[in-house]
């Protein structure tokens, strides 16, 4: 699931791009245009790690114990736990 949703947002990303025939354009042109490509790719790479972490949080609230109806960080489960061997 993970994978899919990466890629899925890395192919998004990289239709959204547009890259204009080498040829036609200057040095300089050039040399700005790979800097904003490089911008860009950065900005995915932040994304696609603020994704991977709303989905490793989604994950990780799926696993939490619930007590009473609802439900409790680790912690909070590992401390109930501990009252109840006393």
């Amino acid at each position: 699931m993970k994978i899919i949703s990466s890629t899925a947002l890395m192919l998004f990303a990289l239709s959204a791009i547009w890259i204009q025939p080498v040829a036609a354009q200057s040095q300089d042109g050039q040399k700005q245009d790979i800097q904003q490509l490089k911008d860009k790719l950065q900005q995915l790479d932040q994304m696609m790690s603020e994704v991977k972490g709303e989905i490793r949080a989604l994950e990780d609230v799926g696993r939490q114990p619930r007590t009473g109806g609802r439900r409790v960080g680790r912690k909070a489960a590992k401390l109930s736990a501990m009252g109840r061997g006393n």
